[in-house]
């Protein structure tokens, strides 16, 4: 409570506080309101929906596989388009056996396919393929649902499966919390700029130089930047002697050119003229025809189109159309405010009128240049740059149309349940990284699958989320029923499917992340050696470095004595400032070494308080900034490296889930006065396998 701004300010990591209208601070719980309202419509649909696949599914969860319903398929897993597919994307000949074992399930599946991929086992390859091979299969026939709604627990997650999914050429729209990367429109309009940049080297270069439009926006740049209005006035009267400029064009060039000028007495002449003309049916009845005649002799330059229009005016007792008076009405409002913008004279004209007459002329010859047939190259590089133009600025409508006739969506487990995807059915639900995901928010998704339902992750890495208070609640202190809580529905299911035929499950057992040192410390200490290392060549992954410690070393334990500092604790986190220290001080030693130019960091702690520790010791050597809001953001210098990939991360390890990184610190944090005797006290949650 701040006493002299009388302000109260409450901090809560689970709920917001909001302030009613008698000054009372309360909870709002509509956001835990809206997330309740949707898993109870995605359990009751799922309880009484008669569809195959939620019968099946219904039934997979019981532990009920023998009385799944049959609805045989044999589609080929691969076609050749496929394959091609691969080959472009990859940069592969073929998939692993495993790898095709995973694709021909989640395709023939009638039901549920459940993939569970270790690290670096190649998940974002196979979900890639089955969404070509879905794709595929969609063209072939008339799909009344969209084809794909692709979904995860993390917003992270959701935006890398959504860059790795196209449906008939147009990418997946994710919908929802705005992404923190390139949205899909923007990088689809990327993709368009490029094409038709590659398009427009291939065509005559004179066309990109010589057309007329060209020539014109040349001028106009000379004009906003230089303001050589004298220069660009005799650069468009060279332009008029040799180009077919319109009559219309030629006309209003004569008002604002030097070429021409009124006397004071015509100038008002013309003007006196042109605000006497009747626009208007009762009063052009009167003497209209006169004043026409007037005008006439004004000494305007109108073009041939409007002097027609003039010499053959109705008289008076003639019928007057409003076609005619609303032309009539043009030529006044033109001709008035041409005279107006010249000052006394037409004489050296403005700016703003000599801009104006430019970006007419641009737009005539465009659409000029954009109807050439005769000229292939002419037509071709006109409409192609116009149609550049017209990408910027239109994300917005992009996004829409893209939804519109796209036929794959992403959106979180939550968000897959909001009016914005549901009300509409979805051919196929792929899940990622669904061992993470709540089993009430994972049937969000789940529901919405008329055909398969194909969930990918792995239910030995990180669990679901449990919502602690409410789950010690329940359990009341009994140690096998939280196990149960526990349990991912992913881990449910794969074990379930176990003896399901056809067959509905598998393991992706070929690692091609990982040096085979960690990638075999891995699958010895978790997958009971199931996982191989066999498609790694360990001199590819060698990183270069010089540095002593780091020399031809493939891992590295460097101890911070606890005589440095001890953990510390703060309301909901813990942190330790003397292993934030060292880590920024190897990062260091790191940065003079020349190999760290194009190597990527990841820093990673179980905790997120030591994550912010982190921030801040690396943002006192550049490597991080600090926002107005107190928060941290990696420093620019750091963020990419040459080839693109993200230079540098500093996170928990939710933040880390599916990327990878040339080298990786893990900050344990832990370090206290516990007994080894209690685990739980001593290191927390990382006694836990997971």
């Amino acid at each position: 409570y701040d006493k002299h701004l009388h302000i109260a300010t409450i901090i809560s990591d689970e709920y917001p506080i909001k302030q009613n209208g008698a000054g009372v601070l309360t909870v709002n719980v509509k956001g835990d309101e809206a997330v309740q309202k949707r898993r109870e419509f995605a359990s009751k649909l799922l309880n009484n929906h008669d569809s195959l696949v939620l019968v099946n599914l219904r039934l997979a969860i019981e532990g009920q596989v023998k009385a799944m319903l049959p609805k045989p398929r044999k589609l080929k897993p691969l076609s050749e388009r496929t394959r091609q597919f691969i080959k472009e994307r990859f940069g592969i000949d073929d998939l692993t056996a495993d790898q095709k074992e995973a694709v021909d399930i989640a395709i023939n599946t009638p039901d549920i396919a459940v993939i569970q991929g270790p690290p670096g086992t190649g998940k974002s390859t196979v979900v890639a393929v089955i969404c070509q091979r879905l794709i595929e299969l969609a063209e072939k026939g008339e799909p009344l649902d969209k084809v794909i709604l692709a979904s995860a627990f993390q917003n992270d997650t959701v935006e890398h499966i959504a860059s790795k999914i196209e449906t008939f050429g147009l990418p997946t729209i994710k919908v929802g919390k705005d992404i923190q990367g390139v949205r899909a429109e923007d990088g689809f309009i990327a993709k368009m700029q490029r094409s038709i940049d590659t398009a427009l080297q291939s065509l005559s270069p004179e066309n990109k130089v010589d057309r007329m439009s060209k020539k014109l926006r040349e001028l106009k740049l000379v004009l906003s930047k230089e303001n050589d209005t004298d220069a660009v006035r005799s650069r468009i009267n060279d332009l008029i002697r040799i180009s077919d400029f319109s009559e219309e064009l030629l006309s209003d060039w004569k008002l604002i050119s030097r070429e021409v000028k009124f006397e004071d007495g015509d100038r008002e002449k013309a003007i006196n003229a042109l605000k006497g003309l009747r626009t208007d049916a009762g009063t052009y009845s009167d003497d209209g025809f006169m004043r026409i005649r007037k005008v006439l002799k004004a000494g305007i330059s109108f073009t041939a189109e409007e002097r027609e229009l003039l010499e053959y005016a109705p008289s008076e007792d003639e019928e007057i159309s409003d076609v005619f008076l609303e032309s009539l009405k043009k030529i006044q409002d033109k001709y008035l405010t041409a005279i107006y913008a010249l000052g006394n004279t037409v004489k050296g004209g403005t700016d703003a009128s000599l801009e104006a007459w430019i970006d007419e002329a641009i737009d005539y010859f465009k659409k000029k240049e954009e109807s050439s047939y005769e000229d292939d190259d002419t037509f071709l590089t006109a409409n192609l740059e116009s149609i550049r133009e017209d990408l910027f600025g239109s994300s917005g409508y992009i996004r829409e149309t893209i939804r519109h006739y796209g036929q794959s969506v992403a959106a979180t487990n939550q968000f897959a349940g909001s009016q914005e995807v549901n009300n509409l059915r979805y051919e196929n639900v792929i899940l990622e990284e669904a061992a993470r995901s709540n089993p009430l928010d994972l049937i969000i998704p789940m529901v919405r699958a008329s055909e398969r339902i194909i969930m990918v992750g792995d239910q030995k890495q990180l669990p679901h989320l449990l919502e602690n208070d409410i789950v010690d609640e329940a359990i009341k202190g009994d140690v096998e029923k939280r196990k149960k809580y526990e349990e991912s529905l992913f881990g449910i299911l794969y074990d379930n499917l176990a003896q399901a035929s056809p067959k509905r499950r598998v393991t992706l057992t070929k690692q091609f992340r990982m040096h085979p040192v960690i990638g075999d410390f891995i699958s010895e200490t978790y997958y009971d050696n199931q996982i191989s290392s066999e498609m790694v060549n360990p001199a590819k992954k060698l990183h270069g470095l010089s540095i002593p410690w780091a020399k031809d070393k493939i891992a590295v334990f460097c101890n911070v004595p606890k005589n440095t500092g001890l953990e510390s604790r703060g309301c909901r986190s813990k942190e330790r400032i003397s292993e934030a220290i060292r880590i920024v001080e190897l990062l260091n030693e790191l940065r003079e070494d020349p190999a760290f130019e194009n190597l990527s960091v990841g820093i990673i702690s179980f905790y997120s308080k030591q994550v912010e520790r982190i921030m801040e010791e690396a943002s006192k050597y550049g490597y991080a900034e600090r926002e107005g809001d107190g928060s941290y953001h990696i420093a620019p210098a750091y963020q990419l490296t040459y080839d693109g990939r993200e230079k540098m991360r500093v996170g928990s390890v939710d933040s880390f889930q599916g990327k990878e990184f040339d080298i990786v610190f893990l900050s344990c944090v832990r370090a206290n006065n516990y007994s080894e005797n209690d685990l739980h006290k001593k290191i927390g949650h990382r006694s836990e396998e997971r």
